[in-house]
């Protein structure tokens, strides 16, 4: 901590020190309790571990152990950064409670525990040791952010909160010992009961963290090895149940739980506590119960290991959350020890985190991630020049390039709202300092092709690039306007973290092309609000708050039945109406008679009351202009079949009682058309979902008329990869200088200053939520809507929190039959059919069926050949570094993350004798590794039947060919394994299966 407060001592008073030798001399006195009591390391040396607890006296009979635990708590000590956060007072009180009512319970916490708000980070992760000391954890999963700091602050995390750190798959480099401050398992003991726990981290922490924090560290991958561990507590340490204890992800419901943690299953485990991927999860992989609880202390997960005497009969996942309006205690009720010490390090740090530094101005227009890499972008460009960097002219030509994971999740506020220092510190909690360097046109064309421009920020998502546009080989400098040349030198800017290899993104090779990179000692965090301070003093202050009008009715869009659910990805609103009715005002003059929007934002709405010109940024989240194409009705069909494929990438099925919505595709793709009605059947392909196009006349739509549509120019740039065949453009940029019916009027905020001056001017300041709905998905029952008392049954367990959604896939049948009441009437069978027919070979898929074609590599279902496929991760291509033989194959991409694959969903009934099919890499890849599985019907897990260890050809293709002689109903996939290379993408063409007899 010391070495913070010298990095601020020249903007404090010295009397604030005067009151930090007071607090400190409360805070950790003897008190009462052991939160306002922090004994010092030099004080009272922690006592050597021992991996086995002290017994406990044996309960006979029945006997139920709650393992309680909690994951990604990031530091949220404060409720401030969201509504959603409980804040660490709220959350003490109600694990406490919970504890309380269990006789026999532990409290476990599965790692990124400290860093992420800017109390924890700015006292190093101490405040969130006193509250697991309150708490009485004993043990931890590592997180991946508990390196952000480096090795050397796991003592003082384990000093200050008495804890001990589990990962058995932490070695030092080149050995088979662990370091010091972790150890492989521990053996709890509840009434008697011997409870082994072995933790684990996940094994893509080298590519999630700072290089130099693990370059003395191994994360091995789990095998035969951790297996061993487990049946040696089991056998030999007489464990009565042995539990994983992981910072690893999962995702899904029910009985399809997957990711990193859910691959443990198989490693005989009665139960599994996963984090990292914040996800709230309750259900079991291969029948192993697995749970996640959310993150930022907005829920605890249970493990209720139910005991016959010695015997372990049941392990029961369940999740708790709603902590913030929560029925387990009432909403005032907080931990006043906890409160107290919250308040202390508020005051400490309160006069430097919440000094005032300037106002979001168009932050939520442009989007958080654009915003913050504008004020680095600015920061650079400003200082170059100085002295003290030494850069030398001409940075204002540079690209910049930022992990958009780099930006935490944060609430940005309106146009007017403040920004304080606190904020820049939970924005970007990390210590990463700017890089400057040059690098050969031919590395940064590569390095931008591999991480196209995104606005969303999550683990492993691609940077945010400034200054730079293109694809391919045509990236442009925009500043300069120069075509970057593959031979000559660029300027670029990028965070040590990237720069040395986090997220995979790694250049420190190739930069010694440019001898001299400069490391500026200046953290970004510092940059910006350097940056944000200087705007400030220029008067830079945002949109204005003028007042354009008035909704009634209620909000723009309403809550769906379905409280996790989306209401603008599953039926229309009154908000995409009023744009898109916007849109066709302002381009009325041009004879236009259809216009398309999506929801540009996930939160994009506007409440019931007034409405600002600020206001008009939540309703349309980007700087988007408004223009006019012409086209066919067939291409425009075509645009209406790409924005039901790209966000709703997986159909409908008999059985569905949810729709299906997300899966890997871009909410602001969704695109939703006025000027016409029409119907979408999920059910059917992709490509042939819009069904019952109607003009609003009531005659139908006319596929070989022409149209003249209104059209935002980010989607008109697409429209060449959408639509088939020729359009034209008749005017973009049409709302610069809004002319309509001879009234003109000026505008210089994009679709923005076209909602306000609807608003205002054409609608006279009032607009209501009630519209007249153009289209909506059709089901796919078989002569009804979906069987009501199921349909309700979703419903409940989904608002109740029972069971969850899992993106690109519907709640079905199956996972609510075991919740409904004893002696509920079935349907009848033929309402629902079986959506996995089984079905008879032989099958040969080429790729060559339109069927497969694609744009994304997200997950998707194909029916091809009379037969259903899932792709995840793959794409199908005709690009010159795809090998195939025919026309096109189809591309399992290396730099995913998680597997890709494809897999047969159809059992054939008649057996497998032989599998082949073709594979080369992808243009000079060196391929992965490809896998091939299969599956008995009413087996619990799949056989690898065959692999093939990182290839290296290229050329033409190669054949690979197995003899299963499976004589079950059976059913196969293809893997392409591996973890986020960038250069292992694997092509497959002409799968061929024959059956037996």
């Amino acid at each position: 901590m010391f070495k913070k407060f010298i990095r601020i001592t020249h903007s404090i008073p010295l009397t604030f020190f005067f009151a930090i030798a007071i607090f400190a001399m409360l805070m950790f006195s003897a008190c009462e309790t052991d939160v306002n009591s922090t004994p010092r390391r030099e004080e009272q040396p922690p006592p050597a571990f021992n991996p086995e607890e002290p017994a406990t006296p044996w309960v006979d009979g029945n006997v139920t152990i709650d393992i309680f635990s909690f994951n990604d708590f990031h530091g949220t000590m404060d409720s401030s950064a969201s509504a959603s956060n409980p804040g660490a007072a709220r959350f003490t009180a109600i694990t406490k409670h919970l504890l309380s009512q269990s006789e026999h319970s532990m409290l476990l916490a599965a790692g990124d525990n400290y860093q992420g708000s800017a109390m924890s980070n700015y006292f190093e992760g101490e405040p969130v040791s006193l509250l697991m000391k309150e708490l009485g954890v004993k043990y931890s999963a590592v997180g991946n952010h508990e390196w952000d700091w480096g090795p050397d602050l796991f003592e003082k995390f384990i000093d200050d909160g008495d804890i001990v750190f589990l990962a058995a798959n932490i070695f030092l480099n080149g050995t088979d010992n662990q370091p010091d401050f972790c150890h492989p398992y521990v053996i709890a003991n509840r009434a008697g009961r011997r409870i082994g726990i072995i933790g684990l981290t996940t094994t893509l922490t080298p590519n999630l963290v700072s290089a130099k924090a693990v370059e003395d560290y191994e994360f091995r991958e789990p095998g035969s090895w951790l297996a061993n561990m487990v049946s040696d507590l089991r056998t030999v340490q007489e464990c009565h149940a042995v539990i994983a204890l992981t910072h690893m992800g999962v995702s899904g419901s029910g009985s399809s739980v997957s990711g990193e943690a859910a691959s443990l299953a198989t490693m005989g485990f009665d139960g599994i506590i996963s984090g990292h991927s914040h996800s709230t999860v309750s259900g079991t992989a291969n029948g192993v119960p697995v749970i996640q609880a959310s993150y930022n202390g907005r829920a605890l997960g249970k493990l209720s290991l139910q005991f016959d005497g010695h015997n372990l009969v049941s392990v029961t996942p369940s999740t708790i959350s709603g902590f913030t309006n929560s029925p387990i205690l009432p909403d005032n009720v907080v931990d006043s020890g906890i409160a107290t010490m919250v308040a202390g390090y508020e005051e400490l740090i309160g006069p430097i985190m919440n000094e005032v530094i300037g106002v979001f101005g168009n932050a939520q227009s442009i989007g958080k991630n654009a915003w913050a890499n504008k004020l680095v972008f600015d920061y650079i460009v400003r200082k170059a020049n100085e002295p003290a960097w030494k850069a030398g002219p001409g940075w204002q030509d540079f690209v910049l390039i930022q992990n958009s994971g780099g930006w935490r999740s944060v609430e940005v506020g309106g146009p007017t709202d403040n920004v304080t220092v606190g904020f820049m510190w939970t924005l970007m909690p990390f210590d990463n300092e700017i890089y400057l360097f040059k690098l050969r046109g031919d590395y940064l064309i590569n390095l931008l092709n591999r991480m196209p421009v995104t606005g969303s920020g999550s683990l492993g998502t691609p940077p945010v690039i400034t200054n730079a546009s293109g694809s391919g080989s045509n990236w442009t400098i925009i500043t300069s306007g120069e075509t970057i040349d593959p031979t000559k030198l660029y300027k670029v800017s990028m965070n040590d973290f990237m720069f040395t290899g986090g997220d995979n993104y790694g250049v420190e090779e190739q930069a010694v092309y440019s001898p001299g990179t400069l490391v500026l000692g200046v953290p970004l965090r510092d940059g910006m609000i350097d940056q944000m301070k200087y705007r400030t003093r220029w008067g830079e202050t945002g949109l204005i708050s003028q007042t354009v009008g008035t909704l009634t009715g209620g909000p723009l869009v309403h809550e769906y039945e379905i409280k996790a659910a989306n209401t603008r990805y599953v039926e229309d609103t009154a908000l995409i109406h009023l744009i898109n009715d916007a849109m066709l005002y302002y381009t009325q003059d041009y004879n236009v008679t259809l216009s398309g929007t999506a929801p540009l934002s996930p939160t994009a709405n506007a409440l019931e009351g007034p409405l600002t010109r600020s206001n008009m940024s939540g309703i349309y989240f980007y700087d988007n202009t408004l223009g006019v194409v012409e086209m066919s009705g067939a291409q425009f069909k075509e645009w209406m079949e790409w924005a039901h494929y790209d966000y709703h990438r997986t159909n409908m099925k008999a059985g569905d009682l949810t729709i299906p919505y997300g899966g890997g595709g871009m909410g602001y793709n969704f695109d939703q058309f006025e000027g016409l009605s029409y119907q979408v059947d999920l059910s059917k392909n992709q490509g042939d979902r819009i069904i019952n196009m109607m003009n609003p006349d009531s005659t139908p739509f006319n596929l070989g008329e022409t149209y003249r549509v209104a059209i935002n120019n980010h989607r008109m740039a697409q429209l060449d990869t959408i639509v088939m065949g020729t359009y034209t453009v008749i005017a973009q940029n049409v709302d610069s200088s809004l002319t309509v019916n001879s009234v003109t009027v000026q505008n210089s905020e994009g679709m923005q200053g076209v909602l306000a001056d609807y608003i205002e001017r054409v609608k006279e300041g009032e607009i209501t939520n009630v519209f007249t709905p153009s289209w909506e998905f059709i089901i796919p029952a078989s002569d009804e809507a979906w069987y009501p008392a199921y349909r309700a049954k979703a419903v409940e367990l989904l608002n109740d929190g029972t069971i969850t959604f899992s993106a690109g896939r519907a709640v079905t049948v199956t996972d609510i039959k075991p919740h409904m009441p004893p002696g509920s009437i079935d349907p009848p069978a033929e309402y629902f059919g079986d959506p996995q027919t089984p079905k008879t070979g032989p099958l040969s898929v080429d790729f060559e069926d339109p069927a497969w074609n694609s744009t994304g590599y997200t997950e998707r279902t194909v029916m091809s050949g009379g037969f259903e496929w899932t792709v995840s991760g793959v794409v199908s291509t005709t690009d010159a570094n795809d090998r195939f033989t025919g026309t096109q194959s189809i591309r399992l991409r290396g730099n995913s993350g998680d597997n890709c694959n494809v897999e047969l969903m159809d059992y054939l009934t008649t057996g497998i004798e032989t599998i082949s099919f073709d594979y080369a890499s992808y243009g000079t890849h060196s391929g992965g590794t490809i896998v091939l599985y299969y599956h008995i019907e009413g087996t619990a897990s799949w056989v690898k039947a065959g692999k093939i260890s990182a290839p290296a050809w290229s050329g033409a293709m190669l054949n690979e060919s197995y003899n299963l002689n499976v004589t079950d109903s059976v059913r196969i996939k293809i893997v392409r394994e591996g973890g986020l290379s960038n250069f292992t993408s694997v092509n497959i063409d002409n799968i061929n299966v024959t059956v037996d007899g």
